[in-house]
């Protein structure tokens, strides 16, 4: 793994969207992994085309979406047949859109099906989070995976920052980008994106914060959890999770921002 770039990448297009703070109270074209995909001058992913495809509420959903839990009251996948299951508490409150998963510091949400992307290939998780406490610190966790498994597509704290960390399926190559702020009591948008062979990508609130290198290896995103680290009990926050998305493919720029802005996908 690369060593971590603090966010010196810019993003291709121009600003996203900024968190909407909360006061405290519990309650973001085609893909770049193709050959001959081009390159903005920081080496991120170049603005696409629309998507075609229609999402909840008659919006353009960006291409490739393969897996949604919008939180609305359930944990189930509104395009796929990934259901999540609710652990030790988990309830629902007032999110970016509709309702939210509220977390407690130790209730979860574990979806326990594997998404279906190619351990070579590109992808991208987007999500809403609102961290209103974490204790835990380094040791906090908002995604995880849900076993004991090698390779690792995550979402922790690392001070007061974000870290998209990564293993590949060998247990090699631990690390990955760090960047953006966490701000206690605020909605912000997290997008971790794979552009398979070339950089993995942290964004926050629409802006590219981190970069590493991808070498190519076999990374197969597991089944994951939301809320706290696989077993450790102490490695959860309180909070809220909204809008959790995966997507079959490295989303542009562009795509993430309009993600970060609930507007349709550009």
């Amino acid at each position: 793994m690369g060593g971590v770039d603090g966010g010196g990448d810019a993003p291709v297009s121009g600003a996203g969207g900024s968190s909407s703070g909360t006061g405290g109270a519990l309650g973001g074209g085609g893909s770049p992994q193709d050959g001959g995909a081009d390159k903005g001058a920081d080496g991120g992913p170049v603005a696409d085309a629309p998507a075609d495809s229609t999402g909840e509420a008659g919006s353009m959903e960006c291409p490739g979406l393969i897996g949604y839990w919008p939180a609305d009251d359930d944990a189930s996948d509104k395009v796929g047949n990934n259901d999540g299951v609710l652990q030790d508490g988990v309830t629902f409150a007032r999110g970016q859109l509709g309702d939210a998963f509220v977390f407690d510091g130790t209730s979860s949400v574990v979806v326990t099906r594997a998404p279906g992307v190619s351990a070579l290939g590109s992808w991208t998780y987007s999500l809403w989070i609102n961290v209103v406490s974490y204790p835990n610190g380094d040791n906090t966790y908002f995604v995880d995976r849900n076993s004991a498994s090698l390779p690792l597509a995550d979402l922790k704290a690392s001070g007061n920052h974000f870290q998209f960390l990564i293993r590949y399926d060998d247990g090699s190559g631990l690390g990955g980008p760090i960047g953006g702020t966490i701000l206690p009591g605020s909605w912000t948008h997290v997008a971790l994106v794979r552009d398979a062979g070339r950089q993995f990508y942290l964004y926050v609130d629409g802006q590219n914060v981190g970069s590493t290198t991808d070498p190519g290896g076999s990374l197969t995103p597991t089944p994951f959890k939301l809320g706290r680290h696989f077993n450790a009990t102490n490695g959860g926050f309180s909070g809220l999770i909204d809008e959790m998305k995966i997507y079959d493919g490295a989303l542009t720029a562009s795509q993430i921002q309009a993600l970060a802005q609930n507007q349709p996908c550009r």
